[in-house]
C-alpha cells in the first residue's frame, strides 16, 4: 500500500507532468498509460501490462519525434565552425618543423598528410559522433530533471525543473535497484529511449518526455530502498 502511495506522489507531485497537461492532453494521456504499465510490468510481471507498454510506447515515441525541433547531426554551427578551423590549424602542424618535437612525428606525418586523417576525423564522421555523444549525456544529465540544467544552462532551449530537486537522492539508488533487478522490457524501453533522444536530440517544450515512466519508476525504486534501509 505503501508503494502505491509513493508511486502516485512521484507520478502526479511533479510539475513536468501537469505542463504536458496543460499543453498537449493526447501526450499526456499516453505518459499516463505508459507510466502506469511500467509499474505493473515491474511489481507485477504481467504479460497483459508488457503489451499494453509496448502498444504505448510506439504512439509515444512518435510524439517525441514529431514535436522535438530537428537538430542536424552533420551542419555546423557558426562556433562549432570556429573550432573546427582551429583544429584543422593544428592538424597541419603535425610533423612540422614549427610542431612541438614528438618522437612519433614522422609516423604521424604519413597519417596526417599522406593518409588525410585530418579529413576522416573532421568530416561528417567525427561530426556525428561528436553530436550523438552530446545528445546522449545530455538525455541522462540529471541536472536536466531535477536543477533546470544548473549550473550548465542550455542557451537553445528553456529548461525547467522537472522534479524536486531531493528526489535526485533515490533516483541514484533506485537506478542501481532497476538494473540490478534486470527487467529486460524495462532497461529495452529505456536503452530505445535514449538512442531515439541521442539521434534526434531533445530540444523540445515538453522535454524528453518519453523517459518520465522510466525516470517515475527509479525514483519509486530509490524510495522504497531508503525505507528499507531507515527501518
Amino acid at each position: 500500500m505503501l508503494e502505491v502511495v509513493l508511486f502516485l506522489a512521484v507520478f502526479l507531485g511533479n510539475s513536468w507532468i501537469w505542463r504536458i497537461y496543460n499543453s498537449n492532453i493526447s501526450i499526456f494521456i499516453l505518459i499516463v498509460l505508459a507510466t502506469i504499465y511500467s509499474f505493473l510490468v515491474y511489481e507485477k510481471k504481467s504479460k497483459f501490462a508488457t503489451f499494453g507498454l509496448i502498444a504505448v510506447l510506439v504512439p509515444l515515441f512518435y510524439f517525441q519525434f514529431i514535436t522535438t525541433v530537428p537538430q542536424s547531426l552533420t551542419i555546423l554551427e557558426n562556433d562549432e565552425l570556429g573550432v573546427k578551423q582551429q583544429r584543422l590549424k593544428l592538424y597541419n602542424s603535425v610533423g612540422t618543423s614549427n610542431a612541438i618535437y614528438n618522437p612519433f612525428s614522422p609516423y604521424l606525418r604519413i597519417l596526417f598528410h599522406r593518409v588525410d586523417l585530418k579529413n576522416f576525423l573532421e568530416g561528417d564522421l567525427g561530426t556525428i559522433s561528436t553530436r550523438i555523444q552530446r545528445n546522449f549525456f545530455e538525455s541522462i544529465d540529471p541536472n536536466i530533471y531535477f536543477f533546470a540544467g544548473h549550473p550548465r544552462e542550455r542557451v537553445w532551449v528553456k529548461d525547467f525543473e522537472k522534479f524536486y530537486f531531493l528526489l535526485c537522492i533515490p533516483f541514484f539508488v533506485g537506478l542501481h535497484q532497476i538494473f540490478f533487478k534486470r527487467n529486460y522490457v524495462l532497461i529495452i524501453y529505456l536503452g530505445l529511449s535514449l538512442i531515439l533522444l541521442s539521434l534526434i536530440g531533445h530540444k523540445n517544450s515538453f522535454g524528453p518526455f518519453i523517459l518520465f515512466p522510466g525516470i517515475v519508476l527509479v525514483i519509486l525504486k530509490g524510495l522504497m530502498r531508503i525505507k528499507n534501509y531507515v527501518r
